[in-house]
């Protein structure tokens, strides 16, 4: 293949997992007292000048400890680093990041792929995904490499699929929507006394947004699956998912994205692909929602793949 794709961490393919795949993938960080960690497994070594790596376990405890772990977008020598990498194997490459909704790094992207060395030879996809929904881009824009399509014809395929996605999430805490404003801080007090849960949608614009909220774990899943199916209804015209993937990913609690992905499983028997993907969440999102988090996603078919 002459051409091959980039991503970043946003779209829950880790390091080890994208050399298995063929991706290169552009790594996190993430601010904890006033210090940079990077995203990483155990066995990984921090690069120079990074104090420590940020594991999924690390983050959890860090915070139930009710320390303050932000995000920050990829480094540019970063991302320049994994595209010569990249261009090292192949003549071209499709990069793929994160929705501009959740970070800058999309227009980042984009401006750095102008410099000398990157201009012609690397094509930034802005296509406002992130989680499960940016990996399958990440798959697609594989296959239709594969296929041979021209870089410029995959950016322009890609792209026209941007608002073809829908996410429903559900989190154990209101402290971090709280604190990225996604709820008022009364909304907040009054939900966690009352053990309420946020019902999040990720759509058209990559943002994450509150939009029910929920008395029980049971009632948040009956939402979640309601607020989907209208999607697919409404947004889709395809109320059984004939032409749709589906995935469910999970923060810290995998056996919930399991029952989730069967609920799946019954609910769309016709669906298009059988496999039902479950992803760890990636810790940006963990970052914004918190641990106890998971949720449902429905993608439709990209026909130029089949």
């Amino acid at each position: 293949m002459q051409i091959g794709v980039t991503t970043d961490a946003a779209s829950d393919i880790t390091k080890a997992e994208g050399e298995k795949l063929g991706v290169y993938v552009v790594p996190m960080y993430f601010d904890l007292d006033g210090e940079s960690y990077m995203e990483g497994d155990h066995d990984e070594a921090p690069r120079d000048g990074i104090p420590g790596l940020l594991t999924r376990e690390k983050l959890f405890d860090l915070q139930r400890q009710d320390r303050n772990v932000t995000t920050s977008q990829p480094r540019p020598e970063d991302v320049m680093q994994t595209w010569r990498r990249a261009l090292g194997e192949y003549e071209e490459i499709i990069h793929i990041p994160m929705t501009e909704g959740l970070s800058g790094s999309a227009q980042e992207a984009v401006m750095l792929s102008h410099e000398d060395e990157f201009e012609g030879r690397v094509h930034v996809v802005c296509n406002k995904r992130v989680s499960v929904t940016q990996r399958r881009a990440v798959a697609d824009a594989q296959i239709l490499a594969g296929k041979g399509y021209r870089a410029e014809e995959i950016c322009r395929i890609l792209e026209r699929d941007a608002e073809k996605n829908s996410i429903y999430l559900t989190t154990g805490t209101l402290k971090y929507l709280k604190k990225g404003g996604r709820v008022t801080p009364a909304a907040a007090a009054i939900g966690s006394i009352l053990h309420i849960q946020p019902i999040l949608s990720i759509q058209k614009g990559g943002k994450v947004d509150a939009v029910k909220l929920a008395r029980t774990p049971r009632q948040g899943r009956e939402i979640m699956f309601r607020e989907l199916k209208k999607d697919l209804t409404e947004r889709f015209h395809d109320p059984e998912g004939r032409t749709c993937r589906f995935a469910t990913a999970y923060s810290d609690d995998r056996a919930m994205s399991e029952e989730m992905a069967e609920e799946l499983d019954v609910a769309f028997p016709n669906r298009f692909d059988k496999e039902i993907v479950i992803s760890p969440l990636n810790l940006l999102l963990c970052c914004h929602t918190g641990y106890g988090t998971y949720g449902i996603a429905a993608i439709p078919v990209c026909p130029e793949t089949l």
